[in-house]
Order: structure tokens, then sequence, then C-alpha cells
């Protein structure tokens, strides 16, 4: 019989053993330098034909803002404080492909990429200028994932997560993460995705992983999991996501995993650096 215990999802993967676990990946290396590999789709907005309603539908930041608040406001052409961290360095605290489009957080700023990878005019801003009304004492968010239902963004940062439908929250206030089901235990989701294998949610901590059912509101039987039961994805990652052409990455340090939903096990040849690949980097 097969042991649960080696497999994410007793209905969906085969148990990993010794005959069908692949040799272990290469360790991080200390730089590598890739150019954009071939055989990766960017992350594309084809697929989605949803409006959008949250600040990066008008054409500029000020439109929405002109749009949305006071005129009294300040007004969004006035310079962004220093320091905006630099996104080429180090990890990102989040990354989701929201309504198609690929968001990068860091600290209190947001990044909003073209299909080809690449920064979009006016970027990056501050969380609240794409998210209106979100508070503006939150300095990070640590995952954010689209709810398949009725695609509201799901932002977590600490012990709280908002539910924002592109013009409001859902909730009044911030809500506790313990509506996850996760224990008082953990201080924050390290990442959040949609698996586009099975169109399940999936909540990331420390060595930890949940299975969350949004139709019940709880965590599937089962769960919490550990982490090794996804083969070669390391553990308390900063970020991970699908893309709507249902391809999955894992995020950690300067590097990112290309993962292989049907074999279980990130894809040959990562990890590969996040910032020259997605960004551009140099």
């Amino acid at each position: 019989p097969t042991d649960s215990t080696n497999s994410i999802d007793d209905a969906d993967y085969e148990e990993q053993t010794p005959e069908n676990t692949p040799e272990p990946g290469p360790k991080l290396p200390d730089f590598v330098t890739d150019p954009t590999p071939v055989d990766e789709e960017p992350p594309t907005t084809k697929l989605y034909d949803l409006p959008i309603t949250y600040v990066g539908d008008y054409s500029t930041v000020d439109d929405h803002i002109t749009r949305h608040y006071p005129v009294t406001q300040e007004p969004a052409t006035v310079a962004l404080p220093e320091p905006v961290p630099n996104v080429c360095v180090g990890s990102f605290d989040a990354i989701g492909v929201l309504r198609g489009e690929v968001f990068i957080f860091k600290g209190q700023y947001l990044w909003r990429l073209t299909e080809k990878y690449r920064v979009k005019e006016g970027y990056p801003v501050r969380i609240w200028q794409v998210f209106r009304d979100f508070p503006r004492n939150i300095d990070r968010i640590d995952a954010v994932y689209e709810r398949e239902e009725d695609n509201s963004v799901v932002l977590f940062s600490g012990r709280y997560y908002w539910v924002f439908d592109g013009l409001n929250y859902l909730h009044p206030e911030a809500r506790p993460i313990t509506d996850y089901g996760l224990p008082d235990t953990v201080d924050k989701v390290d990442a959040a995705m949609v698996w586009s294998k099975n169109g399940k949610t999936y909540i990331f901590a420390g060595d930890q992983f949940w299975r969350y059912n949004e139709t019940t509101q709880e965590p599937d039987e089962g769960y919490p999991a550990p982490m090794d039961r996804w083969y070669g994805v390391p553990t308390n990652l900063d970020a991970a996501t699908t893309t709507p052409s249902g391809k999955t990455y894992f995020f950690k340090g300067n590097y990112y995993w290309l993962y292989n939903n049907e074999r279980v096990r990130p894809e040959r040849g990562y990890p590969r650096k996040t910032g020259q690949i997605w960004l551009g980097c140099r």
C-alpha cells in the first residue's frame, strides 16, 4: 500500500521512492549567469479577459488618485521617498500573478511586470497606490494570491490578511491568519498560491504547508503536512505562484524553481537567478 506521508496529495500523486525519485539537484551556486531560457514562457495576460479595477487599470497612477481621492490628496507625481528597495538584490517579500499580471512586492513597494519580464513604466509604487486604502503602516506583504471563485486578491502581512475585490475590502478590518486554520504558533505566511494542477489553495509557512478548501473555509483533512512532500522545494519560502499558462514557480533568496506539476519535482537546470530572468537585472 502507498504510504500517504510520501506524497503531496494522495489522490493526485505517486509515492516518491528510491526507484522514481530523481537525484537531488545542485546546491545553490554562489553566482549563476543565465540567459533568458527559451523553454520558459513569460507570464501572459492573454488568457485573461477580466476587468481590473485597482489602480493599474487606469492610464496612470495620477488618473487613479484623481478619480478616487480628494484633490487635496498628496499628488502621485511627488517623488517616491527613499530608499526604494533594490529589487535586483536579495529576495522578494511576495510575488503573485493577479488578473494575469505579475506583481512583485518588497518593503512598502510593488513592481508590476510586462509580458517580457520587465518593470512597467511608472513602477515601483507604494502598495496603497495600487490597493486603495491599504493601511500605510504595513511595511511589507508576506504572501499574496488570487482566489479562483471571485478573483479577489488576498494579501498577507504578519498575523493578518486582507481580501481586496478590486475596489473594496471584503472585511472592514484585517482578519487573523488563523481563519485559514493556521495555529497561533505561526506568526506569518511565507507563500500562498492556487496550484494549477488541482485548483486548490496552498499556504506555506516554515517547514509545513496547508491545503485550504475555499468552499468549507478550512484546511483539508490531513494538513498541515511537511514541506518535504514538495520534492526539491526549500522550506521557509519567500514566494510561490502559478501563471495563467499553468506553470508553477517557487522563490527563495536570489533563486527560483520552475516546478514540473506532473512529475512533482523541479525541472532540470533549476534553481536559477531570479533577478536576471524575471527582471532583466545585470
